[in-house]
């Protein structure tokens, strides 16, 4: 029970913990118990964030693993989405991909995807990723999302009829290198060098 509630975003050891104590010990009655915080703005058992709400809608899907074969097909897709983007947006936006699609590992839990762009004087990253998150609503890309910073998303987007995780930034590009090192060298390492 422990670990299947740490499947929800937002939710480490300690919650858990916390949430087994107070008799929630199953994703189900954590489900029930959000769906009134949504209906009343109040639970007895804590309060929600919406990253977890997010993470409890979409559980049943979030939980599966992502093929490698889907992960690019995605990557793909998105290339074709930026290179539009940018065509219409006068734009030099690319695209990476992290995380454990960067390892070569089989199945993966989410999608990082790092966007860089040559920062000039005036462009606001801010803004430019604002009007990407919105344009891939408008085309029916994402689905639903939470700001983790402001140019950072926890992201739900489907792909072969599953809704998937997509953690999505976008950088200034002379950071690129850091990005990729911190993104892209396992979670062990991550840790390691954020001491």
């Amino acid at each position: 029970s422990l670990l299947e509630l740490q499947e929800i975003p937002g939710i480490g050891p300690k919650m858990a913990n916390k949430l087994v104590e107070k008799g929630i010990n199953s994703v189900d009655k954590l489900k029930k118990e959000a769906n009134k915080y949504k209906k009343t703005g109040q639970s007895n058992i804590m309060k929600f964030s919406d990253l977890q709400l997010l993470g409890l809608e979409y559980h049943n899907d979030l939980v599966k693993r992502i093929p490698q074969e889907d992960i690019t097909q995605f990557i793909n897709f998105m290339n074709t989405f930026i290179d539009k983007f940018n065509k219409k947006n006068n734009l030099n936006i690319n695209i990476y991909p992290a995380g454990s699609y960067r390892l070569g590992k089989l199945n993966k839990k989410d999608i990082d995807l790092i966007l860089s762009i040559q920062k000039k004087e005036k462009q606001n990253l801010e803004i430019i990723f604002k009007n990407i998150i919105n344009t891939l609503i408008h085309d029916n890309i994402l689905f639903d999302y939470v700001n983790i910073s402001k140019n950072k998303i926890f992201g739900i987007i489907k792909v072969n009829n599953v809704f998937r995780h997509i953690d999505l930034r976008l950088i200034d590009e002379k950071y690129l290198p850091y990005y990729q090192l911190y993104f892209g060298s396992g979670e062990q390492f991550s840790r390691l060098i954020r001491q």
